[in-house]
């Protein structure tokens, strides 16, 4: 369903005001992977590697400098209906109730019928868990609610690549565990395909298939785990021997790159 090939990003950092050029810094180096349908892939690497600027690419707002990124077998060269994106920070307008959150993204993404955009909405909000909160206002919300309403937003337009940017970063590790068992709920009932950023070991591990774990500055993707832990998941298997594997695997590998940038 999605596939990143040979991707590179290079800012160009030269200084236009009569002063020396700096040199350019590259942020993404050959960066290759693929996500297969359904399937649930997170990313993580060390601060700095290049993985909000990945995910930006993907969802067509940035640029690469070299290299592809096809979404179901189409090339993607700008925003792309078939992709949304949850940003970090809370996205909800707070004049709006959240079925009308979720309303005003489908009206923005081109939907018309007032009462096709209700119904979608309502629908949407029952699948992330948010059924009765309909006429809440963020205020009223938690902050894992709002970001369940975020996610309903992008979920609601039926994208077929759906890219969640450290989605629960502002959270408290509790209800980050909390929210994360609720967006496996999310994504078995929306069969969505999924790419997360995430800095959380235990999020990775609870909720991935497959985790991309990439290199310092330049980011390059230094190896992809395939998770061995048996679905269904949860935060009660936290602690498990099996967990710990996982999570061990991804910290060695991040210690090395770590070393490697430090250099």
């Amino acid at each position: 369903m999605l596939k990143v090939d040979r991707l590179s990003k290079v800012w160009d950092t030269n200084r236009r005001s009569g002063q020396e050029p700096a040199p350019n810094a590259q942020a993404l180096r050959d960066v290759s992977f693929e996500v297969r349908a359904g399937e649930l892939v997170s990313i993580i690497g060390p601060s700095g590697c290049g993985k909000s600027t990945l995910l930006e690419i993907v969802a067509g707002l940035q640029n690469a400098s070299s290299g592809s990124v096809f979404v179901d077998g189409q090339a993607v060269t700008g925003p792309h209906r078939d992709v949304g994106m949850v940003f970090q920070e809370d996205a909800t307008l707070p004049w709006l109730t959240a079925q009308r959150n979720v309303e005003f993204g489908l009206e923005f993404s081109g939907v018309r019928d007032r009462r096709e955009r209700a119904d979608r909405a309502r629908r949407t909000l029952d699948q992330v868990g948010l059924a009765g909160f309909e006429q809440h206002y963020p205020s009223q919300l938690s902050g894992g609610m709002r970001q369940r309403v975020n996610i309903a937003r992008v979920l609601a337009a039926i994208p077929k690549v759906v890219l969640l940017d450290e989605p629960f970063g502002a959270l408290d590790e509790q209800t980050r565990l909390v929210v994360g068992d609720e967006l496996i709920s999310i994504w078995e009932r929306s069969k969505a395909t999924i790419l997360l950023v995430t800095h959380s070991l235990n999020e990775a591990a609870m909720l991935s298939d497959r985790i991309v774990v990439m290199s310092g500055t330049p980011g390059t993707v230094k190896a992809i785990i395939d998770n061995p832990l048996t679905r269904p998941r949860s935060s009660d298997q936290i602690g498990s021997p099996e967990f710990s594997q996982v999570t061990g695997q991804m910290w060695s590998l991040l210690e090395v790159a770590g070393r490697g940038a430090s250099r």
